[in-house]
């Protein structure tokens, strides 16, 4: 099983880090736990939560966007609404492998053709969801192709749907529908459809008190702030399971993260600190 978990340390806060979680391994076959416990720490013990309910009294987290609506709405704070859900599938489109100048092509099962069109139904689906339906993306950003040699009519693709929403039921019923369209489009070229769950975590709302704190807090600044749904994943998420969670977020060039282009303005970074910091004074104030 491939290492492919995060937020590693708040699922272990939490509580919700699982044995099955710690057995994942490297390709080099390190698991989680050997790795954790190999620099010091105690894997055993991270299934527990490491703190209770009652024992933090709220969660803020200042991010960068890692978008671009922030400068779009000429807003100059971020107030995170929600953390999506993200489910990922893996996704594979069977066909026959032939010689590509000796097979007309009326006599193919060309599954490279099937995976464009899965990935083409993947991109209009999405984006044919009015404005005020919740917040959705789905991308196929990983293929494998077989036999995947020049003079070969590709026999099998692989391939990683991810789709993330702020809600459930829209994952949900976008899957349906998606699986219902790609199943009719690939049989009418022969071609067989098999769909393999991988990883599923739920869609996270942010505390409204602290969502109404943080709108306090920038209003005496004079700081912008606008109200957006987050589409990255985040510590909250697990974090919310034991506190009130709530993020602030600052804009970031280009809406580039993860990358070397990433970089805020210390001005905009310099605000974020001042709201997170108001917000913090004024829950403290607030919370029982």
């Amino acid at each position: 099983m491939s290492l492919a978990i995060s937020c590693i340390g708040s699922r272990s806060w939490a509580g919700v880090l699982t044995e099955p979680d710690l057995a994942r391994c490297l390709p080099s076959n390190l698991s989680l736990a050997s790795a954790i416990n190999s620099v010091g720490g105690s894997a055993e013990q991270l299934t527990q939560p490491i703190r209770s309910h009652d024992s933090v009294a709220a969660y803020v987290e200042l991010h960068i966007e890692q978008g671009l609506v922030i400068a779009e709405r000429n807003a100059e704070i971020g107030i995170v609404t929600a953390i999506v859900g993200i489910r990922r599938h893996e996704v594979t489109v069977e066909g026959r492998a032939d010689h590509a100048g000796t097979i007309p092509m009326s006599l193919r099962r060309d599954a490279l053709v099937g995976a464009a069109e899965f990935i083409r139904a993947v991109d209009e689906l999405a984006r044919s969801r009015t404005a005020d339906s919740p917040y959705l993306v789905a991308t196929v950003g990983k293929i494998s192709v077989q036999p995947n040699a020049i003079n070969a009519v590709p026999g099998s693709v692989s391939m990683i749907l991810e789709a993330r929403s702020t809600d459930e039921a829209t994952l949900l019923h976008f899957e349906q529908e998606l699986w219902k369209r790609a199943e009719g489009e690939l049989k009418e070229r022969q071609l067989r459809l098999t769909i393999t769950p991988l990883s599923r975590t739920l869609p996270t709302g942010c505390s409204p008190l602290v969502q109404d704190t943080i709108e306090k807090a920038s209003s005496p600044a004079g700081i912008r702030s606008t109200r957006l749904p987050s589409g990255a994943g985040h510590d909250g998420v697990f974090v919310a399971r034991i506190a009130p969670m709530g993020m602030i977020f600052v804009p970031c060039k280009d809406g580039r993260s993860h990358t070397p282009e990433e970089w805020a303005e210390p001005a905009d970074c310099a605000k974020g600190t001042r709201v997170l910091a108001e917000t913090l004074l004024l829950l403290d104030k607030n919370l029982p």
